[in-house]
């Protein structure tokens, strides 16, 4: 009689523990930021910009657009909470997303650029600036769940 054997693959082996909550609360927060504010942005972009914002009219093609990206990124989270292993590359891009958008949200506040409430800026300057925080430490903490 033979037996069988079964491999494992690598992205199915044991996940080591450091790490792994701190990753799966990261993941879980910039899932939930980034769907909450594209789903706004792309199914009600005149509630953001008349009761949130309060700014000058903004073409609402410019904000739906926007809006469906980020609620593709929700996925990307998703995929990478699912299953981590590997996926080191992907959660890099989008720490660096999150930073880029920090830094262009505060870039604008110190130029003046924005019309609308000072509060909905440094709220999503705060939003994105955290999120890519965490992200940033996530991945120096989780290195090992990520590669």
């Amino acid at each position: 009689m033979t037996e069988t054997m079964t491999r494992t693959p690598a992205s199915h082996a044991a996940v080591p523990a450091r790490g792994k909550g701190l990753l799966t609360f990261t993941l879980w927060f910039g899932m939930l930021d980034v769907f909450l504010f594209g789903a706004t942005t792309f199914f009600f972009p005149e509630f953001v910009i008349d009761t949130l914002a309060e700014s000058a009219e903004v073409s609402f093609f410019a904000m739906r657009w926007g809006g469906g990206l980020l609620m593709a990124l929700a996925v990307g989270y998703a995929y990478m909470l699912r299953r981590p292993a590997g996926q080191m590359p992907m959660f890099t891009t989008f720490a660096l997303a999150s930073t880029m958008a920090g830094i262009g949200f505060f870039w604008s506040w110190l130029a003046d650029e924005y019309t609308g409430n000072d509060w909905y800026l440094i709220a999503l300057f705060a939003g994105t600036f955290g999120l890519a925080l965490f992200m940033w430490i996530t991945r120096f903490v989780s290195k090992e769940l990520l590669d």
